[in-house]
């Protein structure tokens, strides 16, 4: 009899614990977001092919910026490098039809998306929380709405985002370095004191 694989988030585990943090900084895991790495040329032919099936006017060439397309989200990583995001696309449909799209043009596109897990950090103290194993500087004037950044968060790798219209926090992290997380979170939540592991940010597609 074959074996019956159940889907469990990387952060599924720490629901209960999330959930007793205080209002000032909360997290909320968003997990199975479809993720591919886009490399392609941004002024020729595959960046615009690019740009048409993502639903933007071009793809984001200013350094550490995320732009929303049509019901994604386009982080730049590079000169010609892109972390693309999805809801309404598994990885595999989103990075087949990149591929479509590119692949003539010189191209590519892998899904990551089993590589990493998106988490939610909202409220009063969710800049402080991050400020404690994050070296970016996150003060509104300088991260503002649409900044992204590749950085650390304590001794995990996250791509750093900031919603375009709503002040809240997000983070998307590798998954295998999740367990490097864990020592920074209050056993009691304490909203002056907001040490927080299992954390991990970047930007929900289409906002």
């Amino acid at each position: 009899m074959a074996d019956t694989l159940t889907l469990r988030s990387p952060l599924q585990s720490w629901e209960a614990r999330f959930t007793a943090l205080p209002a000032s900084a909360t997290i909320s895991e968003e997990p199975f977001i479809a993720m591919v790495d886009l490399w392609v040329d941004p002024s020729g032919p595959g960046g615009n092919a690019a740009a048409d099936l993502l639903g933007v006017a071009a793809l984001p060439t200013t350094p550490s910026t995320a732009v929303a397309g049509s019901n994604t989200m386009l982080i730049w990583f590079g000169p010609q490098e892109w972390l693309v995001t999805s809801r309404d696309r598994t990885g595999e449909a989103l990075e087949a039809q990149l591929r479509a799209a590119i692949t003539e043009h010189g191209g590519a596109a892998v899904d990551v998306s089993a590589q990493r897990t998106t988490v939610r950090l909202r409220g009063a103290h969710a800049r402080d929380v991050l400020a404690k194993g994050c070296s970016l500087d996150l003060h509104p004037t300088v991260f503002g709405p649409g900044a992204a950044a590749q950085t650390m968060l304590g001794l995990a790798a996250v791509v750093r985002t900031r919603r375009l219209r709503v002040r809240r926090e997000r983070r998307q992290r590798q998954r295998r370095r999740g367990e490097h997380e864990r020592d920074d979170r209050p056993e009691a939540p304490d909203p002056h004191n907001p040490h927080v592991r299992g954390l991990a940010d970047s930007a929900r597609p289409g906002q």
